[in-house]
């Protein structure tokens, strides 16, 4: 299978409103996860929390999922320290 890269810039003008419109939410929605964060005392959670979620249905969706992962992954994780 080939795949042709296409040059920059584009045909096609992609500031549309449409476009502009969600850049502007997702702008908005990135400003409050970046205060929300800032509140929390150890951000390191926040992340150890999303790879554990992750990992869970990883896990999940290859059936391997067993009873005490969790407690297993945390035991080696950074809220040992």
């Amino acid at each position: 299978m080939n795949y042709k890269i296409a040059l920059l810039p584009f045909d096609i003008d992609l500031e549309t409103k449409p476009v502009l419109k969600k850049v502007a939410a997702a702008r908005a929605a990135l400003a409050e996860l970046k205060g929300a964060v800032a509140s929390i005392p150890n951000e390191a959670i926040l992340i150890s929390t999303l790879s554990l979620q992750e990992a869970k249905d990883m896990k999940r969706a290859s059936g391997h999922l067993q009873p005490g992962f969790a407690k297993q992954y945390l035991s080696a994780s950074i809220y040992q320290n």
